[in-house]
């Protein structure tokens, strides 16, 4: 494997540890993922600013020979595929798509369900990319199966949720996500039967699909049971001392989705500063404290 494989294989372990221990959003850590490997791509290519050339994307893209023939010692190329881009604009789109839409969705499902959904969806789109290309040597990159996933679960589970989207950077009006995924369904199977460009349009088609159909079961899925402690809204009151953190913290609240009430704790958490002396307070479990001395536990 070229060397650079290696730092790439870095940085998206690196993305998703970092996720886990800092409670940030995964669909955020995954876009700033592809844009290090996109450059990383640029700087390793032997004809500088084309990506596609660098040896990282030639080891990192999916071919559906590698299914068709066994290869399965290449089948970890169906999630690294979804790190590299062929282009700017190809790397823009998709990752504008992915941050619109997915930290919404993530926000309401949790970052468990939706890394799930992403990446569920992104192996899905691949394999039925492959399916109907089985003898046929092309090289399948991007991460546009993975967010029209997401796009195809946020439109089955919040489906008259009004949201906007870009078609080749112009923006669509806002309207119900199930009109819009119906609206994008039907483009892309015109654009399969045409067979007109080098784009996987059916990898989009897998990708929307099986974010429609399985969003129900994977909202059913919860993460690893823990003991649930009683968290002491009112000490945490004392911290929020603007309209800013006043709604982080009831948003927390009323949220009823462990995963969910996590993430609004920790953007909460992230922001406060001691009453005492305006510094940034440091959090270790349930307590609070600051170098001043003051301390605080919820």
């Amino acid at each position: 494997m070229y060397w650079a494989s290696y730092i790439a294989i870095m940085i998206i372990i690196g993305s998703l540890v970092y996720t886990y221990f800092k409670r940030t959003y995964i669909c955020l850590n995954i876009a700033l993922a592809n844009f290090f490997i996109f450059i990383l791509c640029m700087f390793t290519s032997p004809s500088l600013g084309w990506p596609i050339d660098s040896l990282v994307s030639q080891e990192f893209g999916f071919n559906p020979i590698y299914l068709a023939q066994g290869q399965f010692i290449y089948l970890y190329t169906i999630i690294t595929s979804m790190y590299i881009h062929l282009s700017l604009w190809h790397i823009l789109f998709n990752m504008l798509a992915l941050i619109m839409i997915g930290t919404m969705l993530e926000e309401r499902i949790g970052t468990l369900r939706f890394s799930i959904t992403y990446f569920l969806t992104g192996i899905i789109a691949v394999i039925a990319f492959a399916l109907m290309n089985l003898n046929t040597p092309a090289l399948l990159i991007g991460a546009s199966g993975a967010v029209c996933g997401i796009l195809g679960a946020f439109a089955r589970l919040y489906p008259r949720e009004k949201i906007m989207m870009f078609l080749m950077f112009i923006p669509t009006p806002p309207m119900p996500a199930y009109i819009l995924i119906l609206l994008l369904i039907g483009m892309e199977t015109l654009l399969a039967m045409s067979h007109s460009s080098n784009i996987a349009h059916i990898a989009h088609l897998g990708g929307f699909l099986s974010g429609i159909f399985l969003s129900p079961y994977i909202m059913k899925i919860e993460g690893k049971k823990i003991i649930r402690y009683k968290i002491n809204y009112q000490n945490l009151e004392k911290l929020a001392t603007d309209y800013e953190l006043k709604n982080m913290l009831q948003r927390a609240k009323m949220e009823e989705e462990e995963d969910v009430k996590k993430v609004w704790l920790g953007h909460f958490l992230s922001r406060v500063k001691c009453p005492n002396c305006g510094e940034k307070l440091i959090t270790n479990g349930r307590k609070i404290k600051c170098r001043c001395g003051f301390k605080l536990r919820y």
